[in-house]
C-alpha cells in the first residue's frame, strides 16, 4: 500500500512538492491523504529517513518530518540525524518537525538543529501542519 501513496500526485511537473517521513504508515498515509486534499503540492512519502534523504534530488519545497523516527530499527536514521543531514546537504529547505512527544527539550532541539517548527502529533497537528504549509508557500510563491 506504501508504493500506492508515494507517487499520488496529478498535477503538473512544476507543483511544489512535500516530503513526509514516518515510519507509521498509518499516519503517513493519513497524512499524505490531507496534505494532497488540502494543498496543491506533490506529496511524495517514505517510512524511512534514508529514502527521504536518497530523494531530495527532486527538491521538495517542504519536509514533514516525525522525530522519532525509526526509533525501534537497528543502524537506522532517527528523525533528528536526518534532520541535521537534510541541512548540511540543503539549508534552505523548511523542515517541520512532527512528533508525540511534548517534552521541551525535544522541541528546542529540534529547533536548534535547523527545524522550522515543531507540531505535536495531537487531534489539531494536521490543521496545524496544513496550516505551516500555506503559510510557507504563500512566503514562496504564488502559486500555491
Amino acid at each position: 500500500m506504501l508504493k500506492q501513496v508515494k507517487n499520488i500526485n496529478t498535477q503538473k511537473q512544476t507543483s511544489p512538492s512535500i516530503f513526509v517521513v514516518d515510519d507509521d504508515v498509518s499516519y503517513l498515509c493519513l497524512l499524505g491523504f490531507h496534505l494532497k486534499k488540502s494543498t496543491n503540492c506533490k506529496i511524495y512519502c517514505y517510512p524511512t529517513g534514508e529514502e527521504c534523504i536518497e530523494n531530495l534530488k527532486i527538491k521538495p519545497s517542504i519536509i514533514i518530518l516525525d522525530y522519532f523516527l525509526n526509533s525501534n530499527k537497528k543502524n537506522a536514521l532517527n528523525g533528528l540525524s536526518v534532520l541535521k543531514k537534510i541541512k548540511k546537504l540543503n539549508p534552505t529547505i523548511p523542515i517541520i518537525m512532527l512528533s508525540g512527544q511534548k517534552k521541551l527539550t525535544i522541541a528546542t532541539n529540534s529547533l536548534k538543529s535547523g527545524a522550522y517548527s515543531y507540531i505535536i502529533k495531537d487531534k489539531s497537528a494536521i490543521s496545524s501542519l496544513i496550516h505551516i504549509v500555506n503559510v510557507l508557500h504563500h512566503k514562496t510563491t504564488d502559486s500555491f
